[in-house]
């Protein structure tokens, strides 16, 4: 591999010219439709694994990101971005991982990885508040403005306007679907009032506000004069700062035959990292993937069947996908260019996408796949709670269920993405209400500050009509 081939992007359909980090971050969407990756990855070898594993959180992802930024940073100003985007943490090492009491599966301890500990109690704050620091700092060099428009399920949103709300150079405008959120995730956006921030609720799915999305981003600045870009997990910045926590705990968990880790998935871009930090040179052993009844994924990796269907609402809402927009970068990477290319134009004509079977057949050794119903999901909250003593968020039952079923005799990290608190009509329904304490308290303080949102139809015209009368960047 080339020395800068980590810091060098192409899509990953092979169309276009290669581009620098800066590049691939304001412009995430390559021309022709498909999403960038680096021509190579860096690699740790065991020398340097024993090296890493003595750094903290902010040294470890200083040596993890360097190789992808290449020169869009100067020499040493990387850790500088990495303190001011982390110092809104809770926890001093960002995250957190601890063991389970009596956590053992066939032996193998059991720890959960705690990822909620930024502004928003949310998973996505670990690469947002980077994401949100890193795009300030290179826009203000440039002399430029962005007007960030994004979809969430849930938590997405929240984080990036948390990232973006005290950002010089950036306006926000999030898209979520109406009614479909919990009170909870929905006032942690719409209780901001800064100018540079627009909430708009879609009446639709998030399938339906991921469309608008991608809609608005074709049209790019004819739709509203102004530059348009994502922060959605399409963006390489937030798979490059997730591959940092895989490193932190696998290195800590690591008893000489590698770590497996439970991870509640979605979009793809979460448990992706995953794949790529064991590229890396981390001992991952196996990605157990989890997800509820919206199963694309596991339909994709039990019986090659990556085909849409309608999404249903459940008790775990930010799975609640009908197709996983990281996909195509696994596709990518169990196979080429060339043919990601023709398998995606596939998937957009039918709406099915089978792997060659070779690929299909490397991803089944890469992942352990499971589905939860609702009940399955509620079940493991209360196991969380009675056998290990802790209360999780339904995505992270997901996860610990996964973890129950395919765990061996090696470690096993379970990813809790969000805090339980942001999901308290899920604990009352597990059994769990006497856990709504916090929860309560946090919703208390987010309906005191009120909310400023609108409710748009899923097309271009109502979006641009909203984008219009704000006060967004002197869009109004």
């Amino acid at each position: 591999m080339a020395p800068d081939a980590a810091s060098r992007y192409r899509s990953t359909r092979g169309g276009g010219e290669v581009c620098d980090f800066a590049q691939a971050l304001l412009n995430p969407r390559p021309p022709d439709g498909g999403l960038y990756v680096p021509e190579g990855l860096p690699h740790f070898g065991p020398d340097e694994l024993e090296e890493l594993h003595r750094l903290s959180y902010l040294q470890l992802a200083e040596r993890i990101i360097a190789p992808f930024i290449g020169d869009a940073l100067a020499a040493g100003e990387l850790a500088g971005v990495l303190a001011r985007a982390y110092r809104g943490f809770e926890h001093e090492e960002v995250v957190r991982l601890r063991a389970l009491d009596g956590g053992t599966l066939h032996g193998g301890p059991l720890h959960l990885l705690e990822l909620f500990h930024g502004p928003t109690l949310a998973f996505k704050d670990v690469a947002l508040q980077l994401l949100g620091t890193l795009l300030d700092d290179i826009l203000s060099r440039q002399g430029q403005r962005r007007l960030i428009l994004t979809a969430t399920s849930g938590d997405t949103g929240s984080a990036a306007i948390e990232a973006c709300r005290n950002c010089a150079r950036l306006d926000i405008a999030v898209l979520f679907p109406h009614e479909r959120i919990t009170e909870f995730q929905r006032r942690q956006m719409t209780s901001v009032q800064q100018d540079n921030v627009l909430c708009l609720a879609v009446r639709g799915d998030f399938d339906d506000c991921q469309n608008l999305l991608k809609a608005a981003l074709g049209r790019g600045e004819a739709l509203t004069g102004a530059a348009l870009m994502t922060v959605n997990s399409i963006n390489w910045a937030r798979l490059m700062a997730q591959v940092v926590y895989y490193f932190y705990a696998g290195l800590r968990l690591d008893q000489g035959g590698g770590v497996n880790f439970a991870v509640p998935t979605g979009n793809f871009g979460n448990i992706y990292a995953g794949v790529l930090a064991g590229r890396m040179g981390l001992p991952v052993r196996r990605l157990l993937l989890a997800t509820n009844r919206n199963d694309i994924l596991h339909r994709a990796l039990v019986g090659n069947d990556y085909s849409r269907v309608q999404v249903q609402g459940s008790v775990a809402p930010s799975m609640d996908i009908s197709i996983a927009s990281n996909f195509e970068r696994l596709v990518h990477f169990l196979t080429d260019a060339q043919t990601t290319a023709r398998l995606q134009a596939e998937f957009a004509e039918s709406g099915v996408l089978a792997l060659p079977d070779a690929a299909w057949q490397c991803a089944r050794e890469l992942f352990a796949s499971s589905r939860w119903d609702d009940d399955g999901i509620l079940q493991a909250m209360q196991q969380g709670q009675q056998r290990y003593g802790v209360v999780l968020d339904p995505h992270t039952a997901a996860a610990l269920a996964a973890a129950q079923q395919y765990g061996d005799e090696h470690p096993t990290a379970v990813l809790a993405t969000a805090h339980p608190a942001k999901f308290s009509e899920a604990l009352v329904r597990a059994g769990l209400g006497e856990f709504t304490a916090e929860a309560d308290t946090r919703l208390a303080t987010l309906r005191e500050r009120g909310e400023r949102f609108e409710v748009i139809d899923p097309d271009l015209d109502s979006l641009q009509k909203a984008l219009g009368g704000s006060s967004l960047g002197g869009l109004g």
